[in-house]
């Protein structure tokens, strides 16, 4: 399901419910973006649209997909709060991705034109962009080597180990056997396999009724990161 396309809560940046904007500059030109709560389930754009805005997420989580020929989607970059996302638009191109709300987010919407003509202008600003640009290639990075390289036990024991580094120590998977499948390249059905076998071998164990514990040094060694 798409989302609607506009954002009717227009504050000043200052205003803003994130408290802070992580273009702080923008504070002292009184910016004024547009904020939105979306919720799970609705997609914000799709791959190849013509773009006016890019996006800071204040809360909540989404995902950036994209869809192989053959209609399977792969997930290639899982977004947190104070990301920035949609930066492409910045250089006049379309959107690289389809954007789909996985928690449910609250969202500001920067217009791209005006960013860019207060980035002339500020060579701050422009330095800002150029650093999320960075964590941005850097996050694509690590997803291309932890999760895209390597046999299927050891994509799946690495997921598994970022999932307890997002949950500082605590493994929250909040993700189904599908998605994990679509960020690693894998079917569902091999990550369901190899999770079965870290449970007999103890790198896995069952945590009440839904929840798992993990032992993070075996992991590793199944990772080959060890």
């Amino acid at each position: 399901m798409d989302c609607l396309p506009t954002f009717p809560v227009r504050r000043a940046c200052g205003g803003l419910p994130c408290g802070a904007c992580p273009l702080g500059p923008l504070h002292a030109g009184g910016l004024e973006v547009e904020s939105r709560y979306v919720p799970e389930g609705l997609r914000l754009y799709r791959a190849g649209e013509p773009g006016e805005h890019f996006y800071h997420l204040v809360r909540g989580q989404l995902k950036l997909v994209c869809y192989l020929p053959d209609g399977q989607q792969r997930i290639v970059r899982l977004l947190g709060p104070g990301d920035l996302f949609g930066l492409e638009v910045l250089l006049d191109t379309g959107y690289r991705h389809h954007a789909w709300v996985v928690r449910g987010a609250l969202l500001c919407r920067l217009p791209a034109a005006a960013v860019r003509r207060a980035a002339d202008a500020d060579p701050a600003l422009k330095w800002n962009l150029l650093g999320h640009w960075q964590r941005a290639l850097e996050a694509a990075d690590t997803w291309l080597t932890r999760f895209a390289t390597g046999t299927a036990r050891q994509r799946v024991a690495r997921m598994l180990l970022w999932f307890a580094e997002r949950g500082h120590g605590r493994l929250e998977i909040d993700f189904t056997r599908e998605e994990m499948g679509a960020i690693l390249g894998l079917t569902a059905e091999t990550v369901s396999r190899v999770m079965a076998e870290f449970q007999r071998g103890g790198g896995l164990r069952r945590r009440g009724r839904s929840g798992l514990s993990c032992d993070c040094r075996q992991l590793a060694r199944m990772a080959g990161e060890m």
